[in-house]
């Protein structure tokens, strides 16, 4: 889901015609910020587990990898689910499970 996010916003940027600047992403998510880091990895691994299978989620790193090339992105971690943590991630978080409940709420109701 982290993945998909920061793929859309960068996406929305590029439609707006920002793609000149640089990008700040701040994330909770430890495997989105490090994937710059473990890039030259992957690649050299053709995104190959160590058990021989394809890395989850491999379309959505691919693009977010891609784009990393074509864009200046700095990646920012920031705490998850601390109580004097960012304010930002707490209301995102907030959101997302009010987006949640109302997407389960709806498929309760339609599915009967």
């Amino acid at each position: 889901m982290e993945l998909k996010a920061v793929i859309n916003a960068i996406n929305y940027f590029n439609q707006l015609n920002l793609n000149n600047l640089e990008f700040h992403v701040y994330s909770d998510s430890q495997y989105v910020v490090n994937l710059i880091d473990r890039q030259a990895k992957l690649t050299s691994k053709h995104f190959i587990t160590k058990k021989g299978k394809l890395i989850q989620n491999y379309d959505l790193v691919k693009i977010l990898l891609e784009q990393i090339e074509k864009f200046e992105i700095k990646f920012i971690k920031v705490e998850a689910h601390k109580k004097n943590g960012n304010i930002f991630n707490k209301e995102v978080d907030l959101l997302v499970r009010k987006l949640v409940r109302e997407k389960v709420s709806e498929y309760e109701r339609n599915k009967i």
